[in-house]
């Protein structure tokens, strides 16, 4: 805020009147802090009556943050007018960029001491040569943990190429997601109780998926090599 102001504004600024005012406009989310110790926080996604109320209490502070930060840019920077609006709204979105880009780097390889490149999945040869000794079993139990986690990426490591292929680790979290949106919200997996079948030449394994409204079998199906050539919620009747 502080350089646009430097850059459009006619007049001499101090960094400090500007830091002062902006870090005073920011006091709403002090209160959307309080609000959030309320019973109205949802306790996860698909808790929608609160997840509504929750929205419209985080829109109404962030829209109010914005317009105290808009009035002390404008006030603190001599400006107004379009180019008051037209340079705030540039100057926003910069630093809203550039302060998450850090933020994300800084939790990446300092707070959970995860280097850069495996944070950002450039690196899986380790994960490929420890899954080579793995029994088909163990795989079913890490695709379970996995699956728990929301680790999708972590399963795609069992799959075969065409597997790979057509099931991204993307893919794969929209399926979760479409699953529990149509079962509820998931509960358990019960890897005791799983079942397995010889196939032609498939080494098929199912495990009991427990969900709010339903349960689904998750359906492993494994090639000759141990990898996965098949995976599927299927509806228990």
């Amino acid at each position: 805020m502080w350089l646009a102001g430097v850059c459009f504004s006619k007049t001499r600024l101090r960094a400090i009147d500007v830091a002062g005012t902006m870090s005073l406009a920011r006091a709403p989310m002090l209160l959307l802090a309080i609000v959030c110790f309320l019973p109205i926080t949802p306790e996860s996604f698909f808790d929608i009556p609160r997840l509504v109320i929750f929205i419209f209490f985080y829109l109404f502070f962030i829209v109010w943050m914005i317009a105290l930060m808009y009035n002390a840019y404008a006030v603190s920077c001599h400006l107004k007018g379009r180019r008051a609006v037209v340079t705030f709204i540039g100057a926003l979105l910069v630093a809203e960029i550039i302060s998450k880009t850090i933020i994300i780097l800084l939790s990446g390889s300092l707070f959970f001491n995860v280097p850069i490149n495996k944070m950002f999945g450039f690196d899986t040869k380790e994960n490929i040569v420890v899954t080579d000794s793995l029994t088909i079993l163990q795989k079913t139990e890490n695709v379970v943990k996995a699956l728990e986690k929301g680790d999708f990426k972590a399963i795609t490591v069992y799959f075969d190429a065409n597997m790979k292929k057509s099931l991204s680790p993307l893919g794969l979290s929209m399926a979760w997601t479409q699953t529990v949106m149509t079962c509820g919200k998931f509960e358990k997996a019960d890897i005791e109780a799983l079942t397995e079948t010889r196939i032609d030449k498939f080494d098929v394994i199912e495990v009991p998926f427990f969900f709010a409204k339903e349960r689904r079998n998750l359906r492993l199906a494994f090639n000759e090599e141990g990898e996965i050539s098949g995976l599927f919620f299927l509806r228990v009747n």
